[in-house]
């Protein structure tokens, strides 16, 4: 494993157990409190439902990217248990349309469901420990996954979902601060 791939999934890693405890420590109905107003129904519960399947979806883009990327260990890629694919969502007529952060985060949201969202967003980040030095350091094209510009390399681009991630755990850790008095401690 190499060390700045070590440290990217560490990071991550990190920030989902940190959320872990956090709703670990909390009962079913602290999901409800408020917590962002532009995330589904703008509750807990929303915003860390929201923040489960973020972790999935950055594994999901990183895996996209980085095959695309130079391997240097000889057939070193991505492992296929990691390849998972988020359900689409059908629409009247039997279309996918793809999943945005205000479709499905609004109540009733289960404790125990989320909880087992981030076991599976933790299994998904270990694609980051997998990551090259070569593919860290490739340029994802513009657009190819968020925060990418056509400039910055695949690192700085994780570094950016990962800091973006931390300020949604804080909001969360903020929120519930009044039934946990935990929002001292920061997430980074």
């Amino acid at each position: 494993m190499d060390q700045r791939a070590a440290q990217l999934f560490s990071q991550a890693e990190g920030q989902i157990l940190a959320l872990g405890a956090l709703l670990a420590h909390i009962d079913e109905s602290a999901l409800g409190l408020p917590c962002r107003e532009k995330l589904g129904d703008g509750t807990v519960g929303a915003l860390s439902t929201f923040i489960a399947d973020n972790y999935v979806r950055i594994a999901e883009s990183v895996h996209k990217v980085s095959s695309q990327a130079p391997a240097t260990r000889s057939g070193h890629r991505i492992p296929q248990w990691a390849a998972h694919r988020r359900p689409q969502h059908r629409d009247a007529i039997g279309h996918d349309e793809p999943h945005t952060a205000d479709d499905t985060y609004t109540a009733p949201f289960q404790l125990r469901a989320i909880l087992e969202r981030l076991t599976v967003a933790r299994r998904c980040v270990q694609t980051l420990a997998d990551l090259t030095d070569a593919q860290l350091d490739s340029v994802p094209r513009s657009g190819a996954m968020r925060f990418a510009d056509g400039k910055r390399t695949l690192e700085r681009v994780i570094t950016g979902m990962l800091t973006h991630q931390a300020s949604q755990l804080d909001a969360v850790r903020a929120a519930l601060a009044p039934v946990t008095n935990t929002e001292g401690a920061k997430s980074r």
